[in-house]
């Protein structure tokens, strides 16, 4: 993801004027890109990696709960909307 976001700053970069490149320096531009896909590289991953892990988590979960009380997890499952709807209210 961060190499497609750098291919995309340099194509938008080529389509620039070159009055736009003499008002901007070449230190500040670089040090922009890197600084701010770097940014994205670190909140991207982490995100992500938490998404995989809460959901993972999620899903085992749910296959023990249904395997020690399928009914129980009926009425987990039922509760959800309420509970989703109860944050969504904060």
């Amino acid at each position: 993801q961060t190499r497609t976001l750098r291919s995309l700053v340099f194509a938008h970069l080529l389509d620039q004027d070159v009055s736009w490149f003499e008002a901007t320096g070449v230190a500040t531009l670089t040090t922009a890109v890197t600084s701010d896909t770097a940014a994205f590289r670190s909140g991207i991953g982490e995100k992500f990696s938490y998404l995989v892990q809460a959901s993972s988590m999620g899903l085992m979960g749910f296959a023990v709960a249904f395997f020690r009380s399928w009914q129980l997890t009926l009425a987990m499952l039922a509760a959800i909307p309420v509970v989703v709807g109860s944050m969504g209210a904060v």
